[in-house]
């Protein structure tokens, strides 16, 4: 009897022992997989900001190119008041333009990012700031604050001059 009580407590003591080693190998892959986690969590934030940095230079431009041809065809080459005056529909009359026609829309008001009447916005959900002219030097300047709401003198703010 004492004989098989004796190799009972060495068959649990066995037990024991890899029950604690299997605990210690399922903790040590739950902290791999937690980095690895973590630096997919880390890197996929990168890459959807270096996106909406993308998409924002890219609306910038199409911005600029607006406001390039608005004042091409104003008769005394005026720049627009506001970024909105470019999605309403008489922006230019006949007697103000160039060709004797009305102009309007010379941004895609049809679009989900820009709708008629309000306020253009970056992907960040802030407004873009738009300097028409600079008395000095004749150039426009669109800035995006890059997110850092409405701060525009940041390092990561995003300025197109024109």
């Amino acid at each position: 009897m004492e004989n098989v009580i004796g190799k009972l407590e060495s068959y649990k003591g066995k037990y024991k022992v890899r029950g604690l080693g299997l605990q210690i190998d399922v903790v040590m892959w739950i902290i791999v997989v937690l980095i690895i986690v973590a630096i997919v969590l880390g890197v996929g934030y990168h890459l959807r900001e270096s996106a909406r940095i993308a998409s924002t230079k890219v609306e910038m431009d199409q911005i600029r190119n607006a406001i390039l041809e608005y004042e091409g065809l104003r008769i005394d080459g005026a720049l627009p008041e506001n970024l909105q005056d470019l999605m309403e529909d008489d922006c230019i009359l006949a007697a103000d333009a160039i060709d004797g026609i009305q102009h309007g829309n010379f941004l895609p008001n049809n679009s989900s990012r820009w709708k008629s009447g309000e306020v253009l916005k970056d992907l960040w959900n802030n407004e873009y700031k738009y300097d028409p002219e600079d008395a000095d030097t004749r150039t426009g300047k669109i800035t995006s604050s890059g997110g850092h709401g409405d701060n525009y003198d940041t390092e990561d703010a995003i300025v197109l001059t024109f």
